[in-house]
C-alpha cells in the first residue's frame, strides 16, 4: 500500500478500502495509520468500525486507533454486534470509551454465540450491565454454544425459564457439545418436558446426536419414539446416522419402519448404504416403493446397488431412471447393467439433457447403449439451457437436429452459458432466424 500511495499519490481512498484495511488481521493498524497520514480527511463509517470491531486479530488496535483519530464516531449497535462476536478486549474498549452504549437483544445474542470466546465477553456485558434482560432469542444461541455460557446465564439469572426452543437447540447443537448442555439444562430444570420437536433435534443433530439421544433415553425412558424422530435419525449425516438408529432400533425394537423413514435414509448422502443395511437386516421385510429408489437414484449409487442386490426383482420405472438421469452418470450405469430393457423415454432424456453437474456424461451413456434414441425438441430446449458440452454432443450425433424458435430461446435465456450455447448454435445453423421472442 505504501509503495502504490507513493507512486500514484492520486489514488481515491474509498469506503471499501479503508474498510479492508480495517478488518485485515496481520497489519490492519499499520495499514489504517498509513491511510490515516496520507489522507485524514477520510471519513470513518460504521462500516469500517464494525469492520474493526469484528476483526479477530488486531481488532483492538485498530480500534484504539480509530477512537483517537477520530474521537465523536457513532458507536452503533452493528459495531457494537461484530464486537459481541469478537474478543473479550474489543468489547472492553467500547465499553470504557462510550459507558452509555445500550446493550441491546442482538449484541446479548452476538455474545451467547460467540463460540472462542462467549464466556468472557459475556462476564464482561453482565458485569458492566447487571440488568440486561437476557431472552429466548439469546439463551437458543447460548444452548448452541460450549456449556461455558449457558452456565453463566443460569448462574446469574437462575429464574429463566427454559422453554422448548432453548432445549431443542441445545439438542441440535452441532458443535459437539449437545450433551454437556443438555445435562446442564436437565440438572437446573428437572422438570423439562422433552417433546418431540426436541428429541426429534437430537436425532438429526449430525455431531452429536448418539450422545443426546442416549442421554434423553437414560433421563427419559418413557419418551415417545415417533416416526419424525425415525426419519430425522435416518436423514442424520456423518457416522451419527447409523449410531442414533441403532440405539433407536435397541431401546425400542417394535419400531415401525415406514416408508417416510426409509424414504429419509434412501437420499441420505452420507451414511445412507449404512443405515438403509440396519434397516434392512433388522426389517428384511421392509417393502422398496418407487418412492424409496427414486431417492435412492438422486444419491450415490451404493445406496441403489444395495437395493438392487436385497431386492432383485424390483420394478424400475421411468420416475426412477428419470432421477437417475438427473444424478451422476454410475447410478445410471448401475441401472441399465441390472435391467438392460429399460425404455429410455423423452422424460429421461430431457433429465440428461438438463442435468447440469453431470449431462454430458450421462447423455454419452445413454447414446451409447441407446443410439436409436429420438431428440425431440424438449430435449434439444433442455440441453439449451445447460452447458455447452450437452449440446455440442447432441449436434455431433445427431447433425440432423432442426433449431427452434423455442430452442434458441432457451440458448438465449441461458445465464450461465447463453453465449456460448448461442455462438455454438450459429456455427452449426448458421440461418436461424432470430425473432423478436428470442430477442426479447
Amino acid at each position: 500500500m505504501k509503495l502504490l500511495l507513493s507512486t500514484h499519490p492520486d489514488i481515491q481512498i474509498t469506503e471499501p478500502i479503508v474498510t479492508a484495511a480495517a478488518r485485515n488481521w496481520e497489519n490492519g493498524k499499520e495499514v489504517m495509520e498509513l491511510l490515516l497520514s496520507t489522507h485524514p480527511d477520510i471519513q470513518i463509517t460504521e462500516p469500517i468500525v464494525t469492520a474493526a470491531a469484528g476483526n479477530d486479530y488486531c481488532g483492538k488496535e485498530v480500534m484504539e486507533l480509530l477512537l483517537s483519530t477520530h474521537p465523536d464516531i457513532q458507536i452503533t449497535e452493528p459495531i457494537v454486534t461484530a464486537a459481541a462476536g469478537n474478543r473479550k478486549e474489543v468489547m472492553k474498549l467500547l465499553l470504557s470509551t462510550h459507558p452509555d452504549i445500550q446493550i441491546t437483544e442482538p449484541i446479548v445474542t452476538a455474545a451467547a454465540r460467540n463460540w472462542e470466546n462467549g464466556k468472557e465477553v459475556m462476564d464482561l456485558l453482565l458485569s458492566t450491565h447487571p440488568d440486561i434482560q437476557i431472552t429466548e432469542h439469546s439463551l437458543r444461541a447460548a444452548a448452541g454454544n460450549r456449556k461455558e455460557v449457558m452456565e453463566l446465564l443460569l448462574s446469574t439469572h437462575p429464574d429463566i425459564q427454559i422453554t422448548e426452543p432453548i432445549v431443542t437447540a441445545a439438542a441440535g447443537n452441532r458443535k459437539e457439545n449437545g450433551k454437556e448442555v443438555m445435562e446442564l439444562l436437565l440438572s437446573t430444570h428437572p422438570d423439562i418436558q422433552i417433546t418431540e420437536p426436541i428429541v426429534r433435534a437430537a436425532a438429526g443433530n449430525d455431531y452429536c446426536g448418539k450422545e443426546v439421544m442416549e442421554l434423553l433415553l437414560s433421563t427419559h425412558p418413557d419418551i415417545q419414539i415417533t416416526e419424525p424422530i425415525v426419519t430425522a435419525a435416518a436423514a442424520n449425516i456423518w457416522r451419527n446416522g447409523k449410531e442414533v438408529m441403532e440405539l433407536l432400533l435397541s431401546t425400542h425394537p417394535d419400531i415401525q419402519i415406514t416408508e417416510p423413514i426409509v424414504t429419509a435414509a434412501a437420499e441420505n448422502d452420507y451414511c445412507g448404504k449404512e443405515v438403509m443395511e440396519l434397516l434392512l437386516s433388522t426389517h428384511p421385510d421392509i417393502q422398496i416403493t418407487e418412492s424409496i429408489l427414486t431417492a435412492a437414484a438422486w444419491n450415490r449409487k451404493e445406496v441403489m446397488k444395495l437395493l438392487l442386490s436385497t431386492h432383485p426383482d424390483i420394478q424400475i420405472t421411468e420416475p426412477i431412471v428419470t432421477a437417475a438421469a438427473g444424478n451422476r452418470k454410475e447410478v445410471m450405469k448401475l441401472l441399465l447393467s441390472t435391467h438392460p430393457d429399460i425404455q429410455i423415454t423423452e422424460p429421461i432424456v430431457t433429465a440428461a439433457a438438463r442435468n447440469w453437474e453431470n449431462g454430458k456424461e450421462v447423455m454419452d451413456l445413454l447414446l451409447s447403449t441407446h443410439p436409436d434414441i429420438q431428440i425431440t425438441e424438449p430435449i434439444v430446449t433442455a440441453a439449451a439451457g445447460n452447458r455447452k458440452e450437452v449440446m455440442k454432443l447432441l449436434l455431433s450425433t445427431h447433425p440432423d437436429i432442426q433449431i427452434t424458435e423455442p430452442i434458441v430461446t432457451a440458448a438465449a435465456r441461458n445465464w450461465e452459458n447463453g453465449k456460448e450455447v448461442m455462438e455454438l448454435l450459429l456455427s452449426t445453423h448458421p440461418d436461424i432466424q432470430i425473432t423478436e421472442s428470442i430477442l426479447t
